[in-house]
């Protein structure tokens, strides 16, 4: 919800998210959006701003955060895997350095609220910084190559991702038999 704010429903998003779905969720919310000005302002101060907030969000909105950024970081590591280093020019830092900068960032000031991390969480923190390691490796590839894309997604360039992430889809169950015919 947090990115109805910041890619341009501003201010009049934050009201009706509150109205809609609740105080609690509204500063959810605002505490998880890196700007709700027009014009925005610079990537890099946004980011910056947003790396330093993460020292004083209450833990439902720490949560919230570390879920939102572990997501996007394995998004962005399929595209990478997927489509190269086109990727980068998707985001307003238009770079692939500057958005390492971000994620490895985003993992230290994590790290510094780990004694405010439930035990799950400490985990989505581990992951996140396996991913963004991850990152680091598939960008600049091991013996100058780019490694090859995961055999469980599309491996084509220009293939959409699965709405699902970076995660392969979960094998579908067989419909359990009615409660007679099981006995």
């Amino acid at each position: 919800m947090h990115d109805v704010v910041e890619d341009g429903g501003g201010p009049e998003a934050q009201v009706e998210i509150a109205e809609r779905f609740g105080v609690r969720v509204a500063r959810i919310v605002a505490a998880n959006s890196d700007t709700d000005e027009e014009p925005k302002p610079p990537w890099r101060q946004r980011k910056q701003r947003y790396i330093e907030s993460i020292a004083y969000k209450q833990p439902d909105e720490l949560l919230i955060s570390l879920a939102d950024k572990l997501h996007n970081a394995r998004a962005i590591l399929f595209d990478l895997r997927v489509e190269g280093d086109e990727i980068w020019d998707r985001f307003k830092a238009n770079s692939g350095p500057s958005v390492r900068w971000y994620y490895r960032s985003l993992v230290e000031a994590f790290d510094a609220r780990r004694p405010d991390l439930t035990p799950r969480m400490a985990g989505a923190l581990e992951e996140l910084r396996r991913v963004v390691e991850e990152i680091e490796r598939a960008e600049l590839g091991v013996d100058g190559r780019r490694p090859p894309a995961p055999t469980w997604g599309p491996a084509r360039p220009g293939a959409r991702r699965p709405d699902r992430g970076s995660c392969p889809p979960r094998p579908r169950r067989a419909p359990r038999p009615p409660a007679r015919a099981r006995r």
